[in-house]
Order: structure tokens, then sequence, then C-alpha cells
């Protein structure tokens, strides 16, 4: 009997891990959505820059922005 109530808490725990693992993977994907999102934001604004200053360099630009 004892050996019965041990395999369903295990199982109760495989599937709470794996609901665990799966929250934290799209977790993962959503943050490197936004990192992605942010970065070519950033790139955007640094062409903006650029194209609106001749004097500044590409990188200069970039660098002003941070």
């Amino acid at each position: 009997m004892t050996n019965i109530v041990t395999l369903v808490t295990n199982i109760v725990t495989l599937v709470t891990n794996i609901v665990t693992l799966v929250t934290n993977i799209v977790t993962l994907v959503t943050n490197i959505v936004m990192l992605m999102t942010n970065i070519v934001m950033f790139l955007i604004l640094a062409i903006a820059c650029f194209a609106f200053t001749p004097s500044l360099t590409l990188s200069q630009a970039m660098l002003f922005l941070l």
C-alpha cells in the first residue's frame, strides 16, 4: 500500500516538475524575444541618430544612445 502512495506521490511530483519546466522554457523564450526586440529597437534608434546627424559615426550614435 505504501508503494502505491509513494508511486502516486512521485507521479504528482514529476507532473509538477514538468509543468515548472515548461513554464520556465516559455519564460526563457519570452525573454529572448524581448531581448531581440530591444536590440532591434536600439539599432533602429542608432541608425536614426546616425541618419539625422551627419557628423556622428554609427558607433558614436550607438554610444550616444547608451
